[in-house]
């Protein structure tokens, strides 16, 4: 089954079990050390089985998740690593472009999710009701500080080619990052099927080497 489709399908169910799925798969690329953050989002009609398995998910992955949107047909939770998040918001571009929409870029990430969370809030349901995200989300889920800074100059017109984000500059190294989150991802909906327990799914994951 493709990646897409192992997605979709999965978003289709409401059971913890496959709340527990998704999560894993979404945040394999976390899980793997290629990103920081992953977004995933569930249907509204998740929200209570999603409550009662949360705390046992983030024990089971070492990751943390904050929910940082809902919607009234379904909601955005951002899942992380809070070391490797915590690199990424110091990178000197980084800090720059967030200090411009706001972010206490001075204190540590609770203070900065808080705030992504505002911008969220204020702008994930248009008056027709689409979602939209605040374009810095970007440099929280690891994209390139230059690529994200230049899509939102550009209005995200002009990339050099687009995938998991639109590239700007260094199209080799973006390319080769999004092979790597393309085999994570594919190694992660086989392994989260073969009814293993979550922490040694979570360590398959992590354990894998991408070359």
């Amino acid at each position: 089954m493709e990646r897409l489709e192992f997605a979709e399908c999965l978003g289709r169910f409401r059971s913890p079990e496959h709340i527990a799925k998704n999560f894993i798969f979404s945040a394999s690329p976390v899980l793997a050390g290629i990103k920081p953050a992953a977004l995933l989002s569930l249907q509204s009609a998740c929200l209570d089985a999603w409550k009662r398995k949360k705390r046992s998910l983030c024990e089971d992955t070492g990751l943390s998740a904050i929910e940082i949107c809902r919607g009234t047909t379904a909601f955005t939770l951002l899942l992380y690593d809070a070391g490797s998040l915590s690199r990424t918001l110091h990178d000197p571009m980084a800090r720059r472009l967030l200090k411009k929409y706001g972010y206490p870029v001075d204190t540590g990430i609770a203070k900065q999710l808080s705030h992504l969370k505002s911008r969220f809030h204020a702008r994930c349901v248009s008056s027709d009701g689409a979602q939209t995200f605040p374009h810095e989300i970007g440099i929280f889920l690891g994209y390139p500080p230059a690529d994200v800074a230049a899509f939102i100059k550009t209005g995200g017109e002009g990339c050099l080619c687009c995938r998991y984000w639109k590239v700007y500059q260094n199209v080799p190294a973006a390319t080769e990052t999004f092979r790597k989150m393309d085999a994570v991802r594919m190694r992660a909906a086989k392994l989260v099927e073969t009814g293993r327990p979550i922490r040694t799914t979570v360590k398959l994951i992590s354990q894998l080497q991408v070359s």
